[in-house]
């Protein structure tokens, strides 16, 4: 069974109380987020690789 609810949260100790927040995700937001994490990887070091390439 599949998790619908795809909010990821994490649990930190913070000024001595533990508390639960709703983890952020930078870089998986707009299309990023629909496609396949290897996908998304992979575009993001093809960007890296022509930005390196442009800028050298």
């Amino acid at each position: 069974m599949k998790n619908k609810n795809k909010k990821s949260n994490r649990i930190a100790y913070l000024d001595g109380k533990f508390v639960s927040y709703e983890e952020t995700d930078f870089w998986r937001r707009g299309f990023m987020k629909k496609i396949p994490v290897l996908a998304g990887l992979s575009f993001v070091m093809l960007i890296g690789i022509v930005l390196t390439v442009f800028v050298k």
